[in-house]
């Protein structure tokens, strides 16, 4: 069943059906409180919000996935769209301090030099 409500949510999110995504999603995971999908769901979850312009949403959606499944294939990722979605909620400080950290802890990701160009500041040191 609970492949069925991440396929769901999945398949909203690629319909660019955002709160329908979300819904399907968080029932997914209220549902069935450890699911093999969980760190997908989070993803998604926090991609949705971002695109439906709630980047203090995204932010806390990435960083669930962060804090409950820091060996996930999609953190890399969702650090840097934790800046991302900080930056869509004109939260300056936090975003700088999250891209210093994204680029800190991930200096190998694709993502660091889009990263780099949004910091507003001095560069970086990677």
């Amino acid at each position: 069943m609970d492949d069925a409500l991440y396929m769901i949510g999945v398949s909203h999110f690629h319909r660019a059906e955002y709160v329908q995504a979300q819904a399907s999603l968080h029932d997914m995971l209220e549902r069935f409180p450890n699911p093999k999908f969980a760190e997908g769901a989070w993803f998604h979850i926090g991609l949705a919000a971002l695109a439906l312009g709630d980047g203090r949403g995204a932010a806390a959606a990435f960083e669930t996935l962060d804090r409950n499944y820091p060996s996930s294939a999609y953190r890399v990722d969702a650090a840097y769209r934790t800046a991302e979605a900080l930056l869509e909620a004109k939260d300056p400080e936090t975003m700088r301090q999250a891209l210093r950290d994204f680029i800190a802890k991930d200096p190998k990701s694709h993502h660091v030099s889009a990263a780099q160009l949004r910091y507003p500041g001095p560069p970086v040191p990677t």
